[in-house]
């Protein structure tokens, strides 16, 4: 492993070496649990919104639900009395075959009881992957995962939790959510590198794509590799995509 520092500013807090679940092509994965084998394609600081709306209190807000702690819990208000809520993430790409889903820490009656899952690659036409039944927890930060049929790629999910436990006058709250799969094996890669006149110079395999905003809609650009933006181009958001 390398990791190469070229230019300008950085900041990290940490660097993760996890396990890793790449599928060779027309080899399927025969495991006891449809769920082993695959790998939490969230990542804390992936962009993460709450949805339908955002009622949230400031210590148990959206980031909460990918930040790979079951201690802390995201909670929206607006789940209340099976009001459907949830969150939209922007991954690194991959397939979803799975879900988990980990129980909060008290009133079990807030506890998501079904879902709609759908996936998008440009942030503004998304298509339904899976919906369903979340199996029951049986304890406070209790996992429960499950497979789903699915096999497309998408870098952007929506997870709609339609009903709680129980018809509450709360919310909806919920530990850990984890998109499960495969990621992408041949990911693009992207840099930008400042020139000296102002300009911005930007590398890329596949298709570049920009965005005035973290969650899109994100538009293909009509443009190879390496493209160079002028000094005055309005500010945006970019990414590369196979």
């Amino acid at each position: 492993v390398r990791l190469t520092k070229v230019g300008g500013n950085m900041d990290s807090n940490y660097m993760a070496f996890v396990k890793s679940a790449v599928q060779e092509p027309n080899t399927p994965i025969v495991v006891d649990n449809p769920t082993d084998g695959m790998i939490d394609l969230t990542t804390p600081g992936d962009a993460v919104v709450a949805l339908i709306t955002e009622d949230s209190p400031g210590a148990e807000r959206v980031p909460n639900a990918i930040d790979n702690n079951p201690q802390t819990k995201y909670l929206n208000f607006t789940g209340r009395n099976n009001t459907p809520s949830g969150l939209s993430i922007s991954t690194g790409g991959g397939i979803v075959s799975g879900i988990a889903l980990t129980s909060a820490n008290d009133a079990p009656e807030r506890d998501p009881a079904t879902y709609t899952l759908s996936g998008s690659n440009d942030g503004s036409t998304w298509t339904d992957i899976a919906s369903g039944n979340v199996p029951a927890f049986g304890a406070r930060f209790e996992r429960q995962a499950w497979a789903i049929d699915n096999t497309a790629s998408y870098s952007d999910y929506k997870l709609i939790f339609n009903t709680t436990a129980s018809s509450n006058g709360c919310c909806m709250q919920v530990a850990e959510v984890e998109l499960l799969g495969i990621k992408s094996a041949s990911a693009p890669t992207i840099s930008v590198v400042r020139n000296a006149d102002g300009t911005v110079t930007v590398t890329f395999e596949g298709t570049l794509q920009t965005a005035p905003a973290v969650n899109g809609p994100w538009s293909d650009v009509d443009a190879a590799s390496p493209l160079t933006i002028p000094a005055d181009a309005a500010a945006a958001f970019g990414r590369a995509k196979n």
